[in-house]
């Protein structure tokens, strides 16, 4: 599809860029038709590429497909005149020429654009991929017109975040902070292979010298595809992020008696573990629901520092549950389930949990559990938005929407641009021990991610693109440091 982007009474921002790159056509091609065909051919590459009946779309970490793609980007980057290198941990980065950047320039601190290029096992083609290539493009656009930039720009394609092959997400971020420890380094995939086996030759002296020093970064900016339906009911292509969420998981591992399922009366007599689990998985719905903070518990006791509970984001899920020996005639005798609670707020979120862990006791009780243990397995805190990036952030999606005249044009003035929570993890997360973050949301029609219906609009594309150039464009020529304010 050949997007025609026209351009009407465009700002004095719009007009620069497009006199800086020449014309309009030129424009449409990096913004538009380039990233489309990017996204696709990234899609090709996968460890499953000959799946019958259908190719899927799975790249986990220093696979054979996973260096593929790795080669593929570190192309698009040097194409885009980047310089690029790829660390110990395989994050491909590619940083703007030292000649392009203003002698004074050269030592302030960089603004990095990142996302990561792994995907789930038979995931999309938009998860993680699509920010990796809208960097590379809006940057390109940076690139194509003569002159000096103020600062340095970086974009890193992270080599994992999803974390399928080895328990840990967010493998390729946290190298970059600093923040990959040796028990980390030390983990192992499903066939022994420890992290630290697998990059070789490359050392743990390697992934230390992976890390970026906090002083060299201004400000990390990540685009995502949102995984939600927010945007598409409020019928807008780009919204920016204010905050995302903290996270925490609970382990549950229950023991009762095993049985036969038809000479064990019902009653006292019974200690079913899944029957247990059920009561735990419907109060651990009814804590979470709305109308929360008027309710007792600890989540209640939060009530006078709660003026919004949708604000909050609070949500929690049981989506995974190991039911032994899962027999069809037998009474379960052993459960082992993950609780996984996020909200915008740690008070919040701890709070829930809280009152989850309350209401787990009480089914172990009220059922006679032999066993009832709960573990903290993964803790993850919540991450705002710095306020200065995501202020331009807004300001440039607003610009890109009120100049073209050929994109859906719903967007009138910075405050119709919607600002989301964001209940998933992403790169930004652990970028933010390093760096002020802030984050652009795509719309995702149908809401569906890590699948391969994931979808995105052309024309978003083309929009978060173009939006993305011009944000860069005013962190580099503002003349002013990225972390100070609008």
């Amino acid at each position: 599809m050949s997007l025609n982007v026209r351009v009407q009474h465009p700002s004095n921002s719009v007009r620069a860029m497009l006199l800086r790159i020449g014309d309009a056509a030129a424009l449409a091609d990096v913004v538009g038709n380039a990233p489309k065909k990017m996204v696709d051919q990234l899609a090709d590459i996968s460890d499953e590429r000959h799946y019958d009946p259908r190719p899927r779309i799975t790249r986990t970490f220093n696979s054979p497909a996973h260096r593929e793609a790795a080669q593929i980007i570190a192309q698009w980057m040097r194409e885009a005149g980047l310089a690029v290198t790829i660390d110990a941990m395989a994050n491909v980065r590619g940083v703007t020429p030292r000649d392009r950047v203003s002698a004074e320039g050269r030592h302030k601190p960089r603004v990095v654009v990142g996302s990561h290029y792994d995907t789930v096992i038979d995931g999309g083609k938009y998860d993680g991929a699509l920010g990796v290539i809208v960097g590379i493009q809006a940057v390109r656009a940076l690139l194509m017109a003569p002159g000096e930039l103020s600062r340095p720009v970086e974009v890193i394609a992270f080599s994992d975040e999803e974390g399928v092959r080895f328990p840990v997400t967010f493998l390729g971020s946290r190298a970059v902070a600093g923040t990959l420890t040796d028990s980390i380094l030390s983990i192992s995939d499903k066939n022994g292979t420890t992290l630290l086996d697998a990059i070789k030759p490359h050392t743990r002296a390697d992934v230390l010298a992976a890390a970026r020093d906090p002083e060299e970064i201004g400000t990390y900016v990540e685009l995502h595809i949102e995984q939600g339906p927010v945007l598409e009911a409020a019928n807008k292509g780009l919204g920016v992020v204010l905050a995302i969420a903290g996270q925490k998981r609970i382990t549950v591992s229950l023991m009762g008696e095993q049985g036969h399922a038809g000479t064990v009366p019902m009653g006292e007599q019974r200690r079913d573990t899944l029957a247990a689990a059920a009561d735990m998985i419907i109060a651990t719905e009814r804590i979470c629901q709305p109308g929360w903070s008027k309710r007792g518990g600890h989540l209640g006791a939060l009530k006078d520092n709660v003026s919004n509970e949708k604000e909050e984001m609070l949500v929690c899920t049981v989506g995974h549950i190991i039911n032994m020996p899962n027999a069809k005639n037998t009474i379960s005798g052993a459960v082992n389930m993950t609780v996984d609670v996020r909200a915008r707020r740690e008070e919040v979120r701890d709070a829930a949990a809280e009152d989850i862990s309350a209401a787990v006791h009480e089914a172990c009780s009220a059922r006679r559990m032999e066993m009832c243990e709960l573990v903290t397995s993964h803790e993850a805190p919540p991450v705002e938005s710095a306020e200065a990036p995501t202020k331009r952030l807004r300001s440039a999606i607003a610009g890109f929407y009120g100049n073209y005249s050929s994109l859906p044009g719903t967007v009138k003035s910075v405050d119709d641009i919607p600002a989301l929570i964001s209940g998933a993890g992403h790169d930004a997360l652990a970028m933010a021990d390093i760096a002020d973050v802030t984050m652009m949301f795509v719309r995702h029609p149908g809401g569906v991610s890590h699948s391969p219906l994931e979808r995105v609009l052309d024309e978003d594309i083309v929009s978060a693109t173009g939006a993305m150039a011009l944000y860069l464009k005013d962190e580099v020529e503002s003349g002013d440091d990225p972390t100070c304010g609008a």
